[in-house]
């Protein structure tokens, strides 16, 4: 602080000599929408429009300083302190309604922003602020009321139109968002501006055709509005038209350039959402061409490397990146994710760590590194993780207890995998995913009933939750019971992930027990296609092509079951019972077994995701 206090008494030294209130600025000169707007008719001799006093300055500037220093509770005690001393100014009223907004403290910042309003009804920047605060307190009606004045106050200030239009929409009240743009169109017909949020109200409401109109009404008045070109390409990918959408935005392209990231970077989306990857591997090959230090196609490339498997260019490319980036937590946890991988363990563990030094409370990092010692099956290095992370970030108790119990899971050590999950349901009783993960614990526990009872309770949280539908849907389908609901509940999974192949093969083994053999080599089949080495689907395969009593290909999944998962000892018994051995199946199970002590178990096709709302544990 003693540079901070040099420099004030600085300011404090040359404040004394000023004597006209015009001289305090708010940090400069006033900002573009002040110099616009008609001040208010109130006498300047009455109502200060600045700082009045140099004794309000200094607590004024002082909590300028408090604030570069980041010791926000002083900046806004000094900010209070000045307007005590100076009750009318409005910069500092308009200071502290900013100062309550960004602390979250919306009823101060609302009645500093009437106060400054009572002295200048007519200040568009703090009926903006007013509206904005009443946007976030949900008082949709006020809000739109204060967005309305101030387009009263400023006609052609064009962002109010589509705010208003959106807190409408909000309302799903349609036609007074669309008159709301209208009225924007009208006041500036050669604006692509009102034609592309038009645009963007129709796309909301699934208007597809209207929309692409606007957007294209929109590119008559400027051609290279990449908006409006973006718009387009965004409603042909939700249309799924990939093609079209690619087509948008190559001729975008040629109108504006080659060099336009943003829509390149949406045609390497769209292949390599499509598994095209020689063809996004090409596109970013050549942007990079064009841009040799472009860190995020450096990044994607890295990606793209990693979806083809090929993890050691993925992490050289992520390394340069990470060089030029400096020890960003988020790309060392990437690159922990990598050598994880490439199996490299060793090297996880140093970039996990990595991301650990570089930010103690990242908590992914913890949770990732205890999930390598885990894979391990260093269980107590695991804890160890876990332990560091809850004192290094006490607030996040609960995700830690989870990942404790996901440990505990793991190493079979069922009642104190409960009781962790437990503690983290204690602190979040609303999240889903710790119901999910406990339920998961019930069952490898066989207490079929507290499994079910708690996916359900994940469900009714969160009703697309993809992994508790298909875990609870598959568990009906495993025991040939409840066959309608299950079918219902991996449906419900599907719309919300088609094409993960595990939930897939949940549909193909529900057909199964329905007797619907052909549809469940079908969907089997099709798993495959998204998760092609995974021993569950080839085992269910098997079981499907026993029935249908084709021996040789029920034969052959089933060995290629057992050699993804040689650890499986009821298959290979269930193999030779159905009568499938011979002396060249038996020298593939063997050689398999040979492998077994160097291969990580597999999962079922039960819990094959990492938990989306927590991390790999």
């Amino acid at each position: 602080m003693k540079k901070v206090l040099i420099l004030f008494s600085l300011l404090l030294t040359s404040c004394a000599t000023l004597k006209s209130p015009e001289t305090y600025g708010v940090r400069g000169q006033p900002s573009e929408m002040e110099q616009s707007t008609t001040p208010s008719k109130a006498k300047e001799s009455d109502v200060p429009s600045r700082i009045a006093t140099p004794e309000a300055y200094y607590h004024y500037i002082l909590a300028n300083l408090y604030e570069l220093e980041n010791d926000i509770p002083r900046a806004y005690h000094e900010y209070k302190s000045a307007l005590i001393l100076d009750s009318k100014s409005t910069t500092l009223l308009y200071e502290l309604a900013n100062f309550a907004v960004r602390e979250r403290d919306l009823d101060s910042a609302g009645e500093y922003i009437q106060s400054l309003l009572e002295i200048e009804p007519d200040n568009l920047e703090a009926i903006v602020l007013l509206a904005e605060i009443y946007v976030n307190q949900n008082k949709i009606g006020p809000a739109i009321d204060a967005y309305q004045k101030a387009i009263i106050i400023k006609p052609d200030f064009q962002e109010t139109y589509f705010e208003i239009a959106s807190l409408y929409m909000k309302q799903k009240k349609y036609p007074e968002a669309e008159n709301t743009i209208s009225r924007l169109i009208a006041l500036k017909p050669k604006s692509p501006l009102g034609y592309y949020y038009m645009g963007r109200l129709f796309f909301e409401e699934k208007k597809s055709k209207e929309a692409v109109s606007q957007f294209k009404e929109s590119l008559k008045q400027d051609p290279n509005y990449e908006p409006s070109w973006m718009g387009i390409g965004m409603v042909y990918e939700a249309e799924g038209d990939s093609k079209k959408a690619i087509s948008n935005y190559r001729k975008y392209l040629e109108v504006a350039g080659s060099n336009h990231r943003e829509p390149r970077y949406r045609i390497i989306q769209i292949l390599m959402q499509e598994r095209a990857l020689p063809e996004a591997r090409k596109e970013l090959e050549d942007l990079l061409k064009l841009e040799p230090n472009d860190l995020e196609a450096n990044f994607r490339l890295s990606v793209l490397f990693s979806e083809q498997k090929e993890y050691s260019k993925s992490i050289q490319l992520l390394k340069v990146v990470i060089e030029r980036r400096g020890n960003d937590p988020r790309l060392l946890d990437y690159l922990g994710s990598l050598y994880e991988a490439s199996n490299d363990n060793e090297k996880a563990i140093e970039a996990y760590q990595k991301v650990i030094d570089a930010d103690k409370t990242y908590s992914d990092g913890y949770i990732h590194l205890a999930s390598v010692y885990l894979k391990e099956k260093n269980i107590q290095a695991s804890l160890n993780v876990l332990e560091k992370a809850q004192k290094a970030n006490p607030q996040k108790k609960d995700i830690y207890y989870s990942a404790e119990g996901w440990v505990y899971l793991q190493a079979d050590r069922l009642d104190e995998s409960l009781e962790a999950f437990g503690q983290a349901i204690k602190i979040s009783p609303n999240s889903p995913a710790f119901h999910y993960n406990l339920g998961q614990a019930f069952d490898k526990k066989n207490q079929f009933e507290e499994m079910e009872k708690e996916m359900k309770k994940a469900i009714e949280l969160e009703p697309d939750f993809a992994n508790a539908l298909n875990y609870l849907g598959y568990s009906y389908a495993d025991k040939n019971i409840k066959i309608k609901e299950a079918h219902d509940l991996i449906n419900r999974a599907l719309k919300v992930h088609p094409n993960d192949g595990f939930i897939i093969d949940s549909l193909a083994w529900v057909y199964y027990r329905e007797g619907e053999f052909n549809k469940a080599i079908e969907e089997l089949t099709r798993a495959m296609k998204f998760v092609p080495d995974d021993p569950t689907i080839h085992e269910h395969l098997g079981e499907v092509y026993l029935k249908k009593v084709q021996k040789q290909q029920a034969k052959e999944e089933f060995l290629r079951s057992i050699e993804i998962d040689p650890s499986n000892q009821k298959l290979i018994d269930r193999f030779k019972e159905a009568g499938l051995g011979d002396p060249q199946s038996e020298e593939r199970i063997q050689k398999a077994l040979k492998k077994l002590e160097t291969q990580q178990t597999p999962s079922t096709n039960k819990t094959n995701q990492a938990d989306s709302h927590n991390s790999k544990i």
